[in-house]
């Protein structure tokens, strides 16, 4: 992503990478994956209303239907485990301060 936004002219750019997994090795490890499960059904979810709103893509332009998605989603989620590394990217527009 940072090159992305250095490639579009942005300066001062930087990333960091959260892996999901990180939250396995502290005192939260305990409920690690409920916990992460829970925050990827969320995104998830954000996402594909965000999608909609949008305009939509094939087979998934109205409320409606991104809801059956995210019902679909959350079922078969709840039998896997979710891995993820979670990337921030940011940079500076020249000229802005």
């Amino acid at each position: 992503m940072r090159s992305y936004m250095e490639k579009a002219g942005y300066v001062e750019c930087d990333d960091k990478a959260y892996p999901g997994a990180s939250q396995l090795y502290t005192h939260h490890g305990k409920d690690w994956i409920k916990r992460t499960n829970s925050l990827f059904k969320t995104f998830i979810a954000q996402t594909l209303r965000g999608i909609v709103s949008l305009g939509g893509v094939e087979g998934m332009s109205t409320d409606e239907e991104a809801e059956e998605f995210i019902r679909v989603f959350h079922d078969e989620l709840n039998s896997h485990k979710i891995h993820y590394l979670m990337v921030r990217a940011w940079g500076r527009r020249p000229g802005a301060s």
